[in-house]
């Protein structure tokens, strides 16, 4: 499988959905943490091989690393977690994003570009980022998913403060019936 095909997410989404699988009759976060490597099915290790590209050798040092079964365990989780991204302030903003604009991130990880505003400047990015991994973790740790900051802003320092504009995003986690609404068919 190819790196695109990673980021279009039907890759990872078939290794979540064969670990989600697996773990339905688990009863709470702390036992699916306490699962061991010969309890997450081949077939999740091999989809998160073909997914990465990894070697043999890469997947036994993958496999090896103390947080990775922690995390594999918990991607049934994650998969529950629908994040949209919000342009909630935009002001002088070159790349035209407005207030409304969205990101949609349908499984706590990769971002749908199809369906997200069009746009989307470099410089919004690191906020972005910054609020996925912080969400990730939370998951990873068993928390509740958003975090309390889930707002961040673009690098631009604004008009005000001799930059040129301003960009204000805020996450948080979508309902099912909303993601639905917001994801195209086909």
């Amino acid at each position: 499988m190819k790196r695109r095909d990673f980021l279009s997410a039907t890759g990872l989404t078939a290794a979540y959905s064969v670990l989600a699988t697996q773990l339905s009759g688990t009863a709470s976060l702390a036992m699916a943490a306490d699962l061991g490597s010969a309890q997450i099915q081949e077939a999740v290790w091999q989809s998160v091989q073909s997914i990465m590209g990894y070697s043999d050798k890469e997947m036994e040092i993958f496999q090896n690393q103390p947080r990775t079964k922690k995390i594999v365990s918990r991607f049934e989780n994650l998969i529950k977690v629908p994040v949209i991204i919000e342009v909630k302030k935009s002001h002088g903003c070159i790349a035209g994003h407005k207030i409304g604009d969205f990101y949609i991130f349908p499984r706590g990880g990769f971002m749908d570009t199809k369906n997200s505003s069009p746009q989307l400047c470099p410089f919004l990015m690191p906020p972005m980022t910054r609020i996925m991994w912080i969400l990730q973790e939370r998951v990873w740790e068993g928390l509740e998913p958003l975090p309390l900051y889930a707002a961040g802003q673009c690098d631009d320092v604004g008009l005000d403060c001799n930059g040129w504009g301003r960009v204000v995003v805020e996450a948080r986690i979508m309902k099912s019936a909303e993601l639905k609404s917001l994801v195209k068919e086909g």
